[in-house]
């Protein structure tokens, strides 16, 4: 990920769905953070572009365009980037 980069935030259960547009500000930056379920050594800092309604852009939507699931950084089809951006 680099800066100026265009990202996509998905939110898992229970809403299942892309939420935010964002521009990727700085990225690589050093920030540790652990817990019981997450370890992280690198962060980004992000820009919101857009908001989307909970129900736009839900996985059912987004299996239309070849995203049978989102358990980490995914590649966004350009069919679907294009509509993302609209």
């Amino acid at each position: 990920m680099y800066e100026k980069d265009i990202v996509f935030l998905y939110v898992s259960s229970p809403y299942s769905s892309i939420f935010y547009q964002c521009e990727i500000i700085e990225a690589n930056l050093d920030h540790v953070f652990e817990d019981e379920n997450i370890h992280m050594q690198k962060a980004m800092r992000l820009k919101l572009k857009k908001r989307y309604d909970i129900s736009e852009f839900i996985l059912e939507r987004l299996k239309e365009y070849g995203i049978k699931s989102v358990r980490g950084p995914r590649h966004v089809p350009k069919a679907l980037v294009k509509l993302l951006k609209e």
